[in-house]
């Protein structure tokens, strides 16, 4: 139904979905950041680790979606490496896709909570922007920072691990500090990137849904 909300801001969401038919609108206090049309997907903050959704989802016109709960979908992720790869594209073109409406994102994402914001949604404004800089956060297990090269990761720290391993940690944290800060070093403008920023972001999050998984069995 036109105006119908799918996704409301502030409101817990436990599904994804993928739109068959029709339209919607991404707002976030009346301001339109994104228009979704037959074929991508919406809801995905919430499977990244947002504890609510972070913008409202209302439909533009007459729409159908398949809505596949965020367990089934980490088991469906974790187990089909096609379906890892088309769900990575996805969000890649929604990043890509991202108009100005969202560069106010990064000016108030240089500091703050992260029962606020949660690393994956962090991880990918730095990265829609391609900025350069050490991200530095106050985590349960002490100390993390994650370096940006224009949007790429180059190198993480936390809690024992290193680069990769690193990276998965910290997504599944959701209470702590962050800063961001611009710069780096000759020698870190020089390293080479750990991977590929998407299929890094979606590995993390099926560990850290298989690790929930395993505390609830």
């Amino acid at each position: 139904m036109e105006g119908a909300v799918l996704i409301r801001k502030g409101e817990q969401n436990f599904n994804l979905y993928l739109i068959v038919e029709g339209e919607f609108q991404v707002e976030d206090d009346a301001v339109i950041l994104d228009v979704l049309k037959t074929g991508e997907l919406c809801g995905e903050m919430s499977y990244l680790g947002a504890d609510v959704a972070v913008s409202t989802v209302r439909a533009v016109k007459k729409s159908k979606v398949l809505a596949i709960e965020g367990d089934v979908f980490g088991r469906l992720l974790g187990n089909n490496g096609s379906v890892q790869a088309f769900v990575a594209k996805l969000l890649a073109a929604r990043l890509r896709k991202s108009n100005a409406a969202r560069s106010r994102d990064f000016e108030s994402c240089m500091s703050g909570r992260l029962d606020q914001i949660v690393p994956a949604e962090l991880f990918q404004i730095f990265h829609m922007h391609q900025k350069t800089g050490v991200l530095t956060m106050e985590l349960p297990e002490g100390e993390g920072k994650v370096a940006f090269r224009e949007g790429c990761l180059i190198n993480a720290r936390y809690a024992g691990e290193k680069n990769q391993e690193a990276i998965f940690k910290i997504l599944g944290e959701n209470k702590g500090l962050y800063r961001f800060t611009t710069g780096l070093s000759p020698r870190e403008m020089k390293a080479a990137e750990i991977g590929d920023f998407m299929m890094l972001l979606m590995e993390g999050v099926k560990r850290v849904d298989e690790g929930l998984e395993n505390e609830d069995s």
